[in-house]
């Protein structure tokens, strides 16, 4: 089978990967490379972002732009600016991120466009406006990217085809700071063998590709492994890429460093070391749990440290931002505040051993748990000179910590939106909260930045395109901002409508949201749904719900989804973005049709009354049905393209058994045997059919069964059925040999139009 990026893996410069001193003749390749789509003028500044224009609109659209190389403004920010000759839109911008921020800002305001995370796609008219001459300073120095679980839960196993467009989209987001931690794997391997650690030690410590980063993070080892060498090796070369891209286009890559987490072997190889143990994490059984931590103030913490950072740099260069958490959801050993500033200060000495100019990215997760009083959070945090640290404040609108913390002691910080959890779907958000958030830090707070550190991504893009777009000033009154991202969402043919459908989902979804849940159907079968993940079950509390012929029979997401037919179907079309929040909006339609089923069944099993429960059965499972035919319209909610992804890296029968057993396990059981079930679930098709139905058929089936023996359903029954389910289909699920549809089979206009009539009612303007 042919290597993963193989177009490119053939003329990467090995020998670049393995001295420093070649490094230069690296960057000149991926410089040389990353030019050889649009040839950038002889006078044009920035040749890297005019060859992402190139990618972004097509060669022939990209020279209709220029650029230009802007100075700081009065108060020493970076700027950015349109502006014409009289024959070409002017870009500037006082750096290549400045610029393609400039690019995107021209897209979205002059030509009613955007370029998502989703469908990557712009569309463009004829003729290019040419605009006034318009400048914006950037508000805070930097803007952040990704979260450590976000490479498990979306970027697992996406390849560089991905990955090139991906970046394309950050730096046009204004992106200067992302967090880069594909590769490390090779970093460890070096590392630890300068320790007399083997390879085939490693393999009983790193986890599978799906897990690895909380293995990283210390949660846990070995589960979905073991990993191989050919992985680490394709992985390597993919890091090479991405970071190549991202240096050119003037970005500051976030590299792993030494977080203290040590093999099980270690102990014998290094027996007067003081090691730790870490709690069961979420109940990971042996010999996943209990992963061995090497205190930070042992010796050996600085020379791995050291080691680590020395052997990085080798492979991929430094950018001299290195993320790491040692007490990520679990606690020091200790309350003392002389140890864990010493612990902080162990961490920090340890990346200056092998880079004096090292900053500690953090992550200030840990700083939620009931352990981090403030007087321990001081004292962590003095271990560490500000100068020297970043502090990731990783869900600022739900959680601001800085605001708790004298905006953590002095410390620089970045404003991030978290919101998602695990990649679940639900079309909910809270504007406001984070432009009011954003203004109160900027004001009042050390904050230096603003970023998005979703555990998932491709849901509510809005929400993100609104924060990111905070640190350019672009996003003010968030009524006004949803209106215009409708306005552009689905291109200039369709400005007017979508303008108008984004302000009812504002008010509709975006005013007081929370995390997106992808709701009951998505979880294991129960009578009662646990309140915390289904928000859908609770809202539903408060609607008035009517049953009787189509057209009386209302839901949440009916009207837009009756306008999105009617109104805009007819000029949107041709938009992926459309098709996507199409299925999107129609996927939270038949969401809610299967609750309200739900609870007829739960109400027939309190009833006893088997016809009502059999009713009920039939209706849900043909909601499950339906459903599975609606997400099947779009790549963006197929199973079978996350299945694709992780087979692309398969060498051997092996790997593809081990890359597909990991996807499916983080998408199901996520552990063993359900450690974290249904975390990170998703409606998608192919597994609403494959997995989610096999398990309410059978839960329906046995709630018919004891109302047809005049008993309701009992917690002996459903624990009961939750070992059976486990056995007959969870278990069996994760080695299944199915595959599943990457590509679209039906069309998602036709197969919404008959659902909406089924579901919702019938309306002229459509049918």
């Amino acid at each position: 089978m042919p290597r993963p990026c193989s177009k490119l893996v053939g003329l990467t410069p090995q020998a670049s990967l393995t001295t420093p001193h070649r490094q230069s003749a690296m960057a000149r390749w991926w410089l040389a490379l990353a030019f050889a789509g649009v040839a950038a003028g002889e006078d044009d500044a920035f040749p890297s972002v005019h060859a992402l224009i190139g990618r972004v609109v097509g060669q022939d659209a990209g020279q209709k732009f220029r650029l230009e190389e802007l100075t700081a403004d009065s108060e020493g920010r970076e700027q950015m600016s349109l502006r014409s000759d009289g024959k070409q839109v002017v870009v500037g911008g006082t750096s290549p991120i400045a610029a393609a921020s400039a690019f995107n800002w021209y897209l979205n305001e002059f030509l009613n466009t955007t370029y998502d995370w989703s469908t990557y796609q712009v569309i463009l008219p004829e003729t290019f406006p040419l605009p006034a001459t318009v400048r914006k300073p950037r508000l805070v120095e930097w803007s952040y990217h990704l979260n450590v679980c976000t490479y498990g839960y979306s970027l697992a196993f996406v390849d560089w085809e991905y990955w090139q467009k991906h970046i394309d989209w950050m730096a046009m987001q204004g992106i200067n700071l992302p967090l880069a931690f594909i590769g490390q794997e090779r970093v460890l391997q070096l590392a630890f063998a300068r320790f007399n650690i083997t390879f085939e030690e490693l393999q009983h410590f790193i986890s599978g590709p799906a897990f690895l980063p909380w293995f990283r993070m210390g949660n846990l080892q070995a589960w979905g492994g073991p990993i191989s060498e050919a992985w680490i090796e394709d992985r390597v070369q993919l890091q090479t890429q991405i970071l190549g891209r991202m240096r050119e286009l003037g970005m500051k890559a976030a590299l792993p460093a030494f977080a203290g987490f040590v093999p099980p072997v270690f102990a014998t190889k290094f027996p007067r070391a003081n090691l730790t143990h870490s709690a069961d994490w979420n109940r990971f059984p042996d010999p996943y749990g209990s992963v061995s931590l090497l205190e930070p103030t042992d010796p050996l913490f600085k020379q791995i440290g050291q080691a680590w950072i020395e052997e990085q740099t080798k492979l991929y260069g430094t950018d001299h931002i290195y993320q790491t958490d040692t007490y990520n959801e679990m606690n020091p050993r200790s309350t003392d505040l002389t140890y864990l500033a010493s612990s902080s200060k162990a961490v920090i000495d340890a990346m200056e051993a092998a880079d004096k100019d090292a900053v500690w990215l953090m992550q200030g997760w840990l700083f939620l748990s009931s352990f981090w009083s403030t007087d321990r959070i001081k004292a962590y945090l003095s271990g560490v000179a500000n100068e020297k640290m970043i502090i990731l404040d990783l869900a600022t609108p739900a959680n601001p910590i800085w605001s708790k913390t004298s905006s953590y002691y002095g410390k620089p910080f970045v404003f991030n939106t978290l919101q998602n959890f695990g990649g679940q779907q639900g079309v909910t958000g809270n504007l406001p909260k984070i432009g009011d958030g954003f203004k109160k830090a900027l004001a009042e707070s050390s904050m230096t930045g603003v970023g998005i550190t979703m555990e998932g991504m491709w849901t509510n893009y809005i929400t993100y395109d609104f924060t990111l777009l905070q640190a350019w000033g672009r996003a003010d009154d968030p009524e006004d901002f949803a209106k215009t991202f409708g306005a552009r969402r689905y291109g200039a043919a369709a400005s007017e409508i979508g303008a108008k459908l984004w302000t009812d989902l504002y008010h509709l979804a975006y005013t007081a949201g929370g995390e997106p849940r992808s709701g009951s159907l998505a979880r294991r079968p129960s009578l009662t749904p646990k309140e915390e993940f289904e928000p859908t079950m609770r809202m539903l509390r408060t609607l008035t719900t009517v049953s009787g012929t189509p057209g009386t029979r209302s839901f949440r997401f009916g009207s837009l989804w009756s306008k999105m037919l009617s109104m805009l179907a007819p000029t949107a079309a041709s938009s992926k973005a459309f098709r996507f929040d199409l299925v999107d909006v129609g996927r939270e339609v038949l969401s809610e049709a299967f609750d309200r089923e739900l609870a007829k069944l739960k109400d027939a099993s309190a009833a006893k009354d088997a016809g009502m429960a059999t009713a009920a059965q039939q209706t849900i499972l043909a909601i499950l049905d339906d459903l599975d035919a609606l997400l099947s319209t779009d790549e963006n909610f197929l199973l079978g393209r996350w299945l694709a992804w992780a087979e692309h890296w398969a060498h051997t029968d092996s790997d593809r058994k081990l890359l597909l057993f990991n996807a499916r396990n983080q998408l199901t059981l996520w552990g063993p045997t359900g450690q974290i079930l249904d975390y990170a679930t998703k409606s998608w098709g192919g597994l609403v059919k494959g997995f989610f139905r096999p398990r309410w058929e059978l839960f329906c089936k046995k709630v018919v069964e004891a109302a047809q023996g005049g008993r309701s359903w009992t917690s002996a029954d459903q624990d009961a059925f939750n070992s059976e389910v486990l056995a007959k289909v969870e278990l069996p699920w994760q080695t299944s040999a199915e595959m599943y549809p990457s590509k679209p089979t039906r069309d998602a206009i036709e197969v919404s139009k008959a659902l909406y009539h089924k579901y919702v009612g019938s309306f002229t303007a459509v049918v």
